[in-house]
C-alpha cells in the first residue's frame, strides 16, 4: 500500500514460543523486503508473541542484517524489544499500526 506517499510492505509473524525460528521467514521473503527498501519503499516485520500479547514492529533493514551477520539464529524476543517498537493495542483498531509506523520511520 501507500502511506503518506511512501510504498509499504511487510511480512507478519506470530508465535506462541519466545522466538521466531529462522525457517519461519523464507528467503523469498528476505528477497522482497530488501526490493522494496533499495527502491526506497519501507520495509517491516510485524510479528506477534501470542503468550506475551505483544506485537512489534521491526525494520525489515535490521532483520536483514542480522540474518546476513548470523544466519540460520532466529530471533528471541528480547531481539524485538531492543530493536523493535511496541505496536499499542486499542479497541477500534485493535492495533496502533499506524502511529507504530510513524515512530518508527519518523513519518
Amino acid at each position: 500500500g501507500i502511506y503518506k506517499g511512501k510504498y509499504i510492505d511487510f511480512e507478519c509473524k506470530e508465535t506462541i514460543h519466545d522466538s521466531i525460528p529462522h525457517h519461519m521467514i523464507r528467503e523469498q521473503q528476505y528477497r522482497n523486503l530488501d526490493n522494496i527498501i533499495r527502491l526506497g519503499g519501507i520495509g517491516f516485520f510485524l510479528i506477534s508473541f501470542k503468550k506475551h500479547e505483544k506485537v512489534f514492529l521491526i525494520k525489515a533493514e535490521i532483520i536483514l542484517k542480522e540474518e546476513k551477520e548470523n544466519p540460520h539464529r532466529g530471533f528471541p524476543l528480547s531481539f524485538f524489544e531492543a530493536n523493535g517498537t511496541l505496536v499499542e493495542r486499542s479497541f477500534l483498531p485493535p492495533y496502533k499500526l499506524l502511529d507504530a509506523i510513524d515512530k518508527t520511520f519518523r513519518l
